[in-house]
């Protein structure tokens, strides 16, 4: 495909005429780059339809072969300026629903399956090269707040059992109160309105 670099593709759509895209083609030098980009722009889900591409618009003949695509069997009497004109129809995926999904739910489920057990892992290697094989340690005393190592050995004590806060909000430099009249309840200035049953 590098011999080409003046060849353009265009991929079209077989029974619309509309053009998903115009490339040179030695940025389609694999047979899958040609075929993943003929689903986006033509608003084709990749899991519930199948691309098959032709060279005529007329009869769904013979097929483009991927090997004869990734050798550029296909651009050779091509030269210059020349545009080379695929076209794309879409067959329907048998036993998928419309959003790609399996009809019988048990291929899905497994692949899910399978994919957290992956995910989880790869979280647990990544979580070992980052930390490394030893366990975590507490900071040495010299990285502490100053305080006495009574008062440290309180504060780890609190830590332990969940407490970690040492100071309240409202005592937090960052917490401003407000006005004493907004933490009261305000009442209506109109008289209440007792209703009887006669």
């Amino acid at each position: 495909m590098g011999d080409y670099p003046a060849v353009r593709v265009q991929l079209r759509d077989f029974s619309s005429n509309k053009i998903a895209y115009t490339l040179p083609a030695w940025q389609l030098t694999s047979f899958d780059d040609l075929l993943e980009r003929a689903y986006i722009p033509l608003f084709r889900n990749p899991r519930v339809y199948e691309a098959h591409l032709h060279f005529n618009n007329y009869q769904c003949g013979e097929k483009v072969m991927k090997e004869k695509w990734e050798s550029g069997e296909y651009l050779h009497g091509l030269s210059g300026n020349d545009m080379l004109t695929v076209w794309v129809h879409y067959v329907r995926r048998p036993g998928r629903d419309r959003y790609g999904f399996p009809l019988d739910g048990g291929e899905e489920e497994e692949d899910e399956d399978a994919g957290e057990q992956r995910q989880h892992g790869a979280d647990r290697d990544k979580s070992q090269r980052v930390l490394g094989s030893e366990p975590l340690q507490r900071l040495p005393s010299e990285m502490s707040s100053g305080g006495s190592d009574e008062e440290e050995e309180v504060t780890g004590e609190r830590a332990v059992r969940g407490c970690h806060r040492d100071q309240r909000v409202g005592e937090s430099p960052l917490f401003e109160r407000g006005p004493p009249e907004d933490y009261i309840e305000k009442r209506s200035e109109s008289p209440e309105v007792l209703w009887s049953d006669n």
